[in-house]
């Protein structure tokens, strides 16, 4: 009865292991985000960007998927670095979702910026566009600005816009403001416009050019060391012969002092000059102590 028991129990648990597991819901959820919709700035595309910042009780690293327009070319996908918003940029997949794009990278900040162009217009003449936005995250704070593309006329974003303002190069952006939007909420914009051409508003910055620069800016800068170290290690030779030659000039004297004094003649004592003694006979030479003259025989007197 026990092993009956016991094996009932061990199929209910497999039974309950291969039950596949509920997707995890996302946990992340946006303080602030601001969405920027630019068209034909420096391309003929549209260039949107996306801004925000996660909840504080997010917790990081923290995976992010967010809807960008189906078409849509993903140039940048990076965590914000603050206070200088230094651009962490991490490798990112994308994946179709019915009409949007699902672009998903892990986060190692809790600010974020992501950059995408897309391609709904075309020619020159009047243009007419649809921009959708719906977040998979409830969004506390969010903002839209939509810019007037150079050159253009007759520009207008339904709905209508609560406000517009100017900025100091002369662009003009209609603003829409939402709070606390809910999660798959979609917003739709329809922008209308006239301009005669298909030139973009700015030229775009070649990142090669930057590139080019910044290679060359390292070059010179290594050339800048290398000169600095060449001069430093010249003017440390130059110090230290300047030393050596103060130097070799005391030991020379020194040297030649020491010289002369065991070249020089030694001054006689006056008891050596007192010994120099001779016969007052016959002039023999006489030694220290002698007392008669070993040349003639005559008596010295005591001679020392």
């Amino acid at each position: 009865m026990k092993w009956l028991i016991l094996s009932i129990v061990l199929v209910g648990l497999m039974l309950v292991g291969a039950v596949p597991a509920a997707a995890e819901p996302d946990v992340a959820s946006i303080s602030d985000l601001t969405v920027s919709v630019w068209p034909e700035y420096d391309e003929p595309r549209v260039l949107v960007m996306y801004e925000g910042k996660l909840r504080p009780n997010v917790s990081l690293p923290q995976k992010v998927r967010f809807r960008v327009p189906k078409e849509a070319e993903v140039s940048e996908a990076c965590g914000l670095k603050k206070p200088d918003d230094e651009h962490l940029c991490q490798l990112y997949e994308t994946a179709v979702d019915g009409d949007w794009l699902i672009v998903s990278y892990e986060l190692p900040v809790p600010d974020f910026f992501m950059q995408v162009y897309y391609n709904p217009v075309s020619g020159s003449g009047q243009r007419a566009m649809d921009f959708d936005f719906s977040s998979i995250y409830p969004v506390d704070n969010l903002q839209i600005g939509v810019q007037q593309p150079a050159r253009s006329s007759d520009f207008a974003v339904t709905p209508v816009s609560q406000r517009t303002i100017t900025d100091q190069q002369g662009f003009k952006y209609l603003l829409y403001e939402f709070k606390g939007l809910p999660a798959d909420k979609t917003v739709d914009l329809k922008i209308n416009y006239t301009k005669p051409d298909s030139q973009p508003s700015v030229a775009k910055q070649q990142q090669g050019s930057a590139t080019a620069s910044a290679t060359a800016d390292s070059s010179r800068l290594f050339w800048i060391i290398v000169v600095v170290v060449m001069m430093g290690a010249i003017a440390l030779v130059l110090v230290r012969q300047h030393l050596r030659g103060r130097v070799e000039p005391a030991s020379a004297m020194a040297w030649q002092g020491t010289g002369s004094m065991r070249g020089a003649a030694v001054v006689p004592r006056p008891a050596a000059i007192a010994s120099r003694a001779f016969c007052t006979q016959c002039g023999n030479r006489l030694r220290t102590g002698d007392r008669f003259c070993s040349g003639c025989g005559a008596g010295t007197g005591g001679a020392r």
